[in-house]
């Protein structure tokens, strides 16, 4: 059987060992970038959907080459 599916995730909460991990759109500091996890970040291998909390650890903002300890969550 061969099946596919559409699926679109809109302000989901996923929860990983206790932690909540929301798709919420987060800023850099530095540059004004805004990482939104809706679109993710695909010239650098992130897929759309993917939380900022998931993001790897080396992953760097895509304007201006700052770690992700310098982006700052926007709240809605």
């Amino acid at each position: 059987m061969n099946a596919s599916f559409y699926l679109k995730i809109e302000n989901v909460n996923i929860k990983k060992g206790g932690d909540s991990m929301t798709l919420e759109k987060w800023e850099c500091t530095a540059c004004g970038y805004v990482y939104d996890p809706e679109k993710g970040d695909p010239e650098n291998g992130i897929s759309p959907g993917t939380p900022f909390e998931s993001l790897p650890e080396d992953w760097v903002c895509p304007q201006c080459g700052v770690s992700k300890d310098f982006f700052q969550k926007i709240e809605s």
